[in-house]
């Protein structure tokens, strides 16, 4: 793809073409209103009112503001970790699905922080308590 992401805690994330350069700073979307919200779900039957995913990469829509909220519940902890900071400092949250921020607990919700909590309680999150 030709880009490149990243953040540091405190710091920010930032994405920029590969080699770096040009790097512009990332914002989740702002929503707040529940009904206006558009969340995509990976491969969840839980959720019928989400969509599917139209890009492979919808954490980078997420980072973009053009979408509110993720929920996937799969993957591995080195394809969460990066992303659970990057969204972190670019203004949203991560929950898993044991109801704490770590990469190795198969997935979770990622939103903007406006959102977060209606988003949990909605998803009755965490799973797993």
């Amino acid at each position: 793809m030709g880009r490149c992401w990243w953040a540091t805690r405190g710091g920010g994330a930032f994405e920029s073409s590969w080699p770096r350069d040009d790097a512009c700073r990332l914002q989740v979307s702002t929503t707040a209103s529940p009904e206006s919200t558009v969340l995509v779900a990976l491969d969840n039957d839980r959720l019928p009112s989400a969509r599917p995913p139209s890009s492979p990469l919808p954490l980078i829509e997420l980072v973009h503001g053009e979408i509110d909220a993720f929920l996937v519940e799969r993957y591995h902890k080195w394809d969460h970790a990066p992303w659970i900071l990057i969204v972190e400092e670019d203004g949203g949250r991560f929950t898993d699905p044991a109801g704490g921020n770590l990469g190795d607990q198969g997935g979770g919700l990622y939103s903007n922080a406006g959102l977060h909590d209606h988003l949990l309680s909605a998803l009755r999150y965490p799973l797993h308590p």
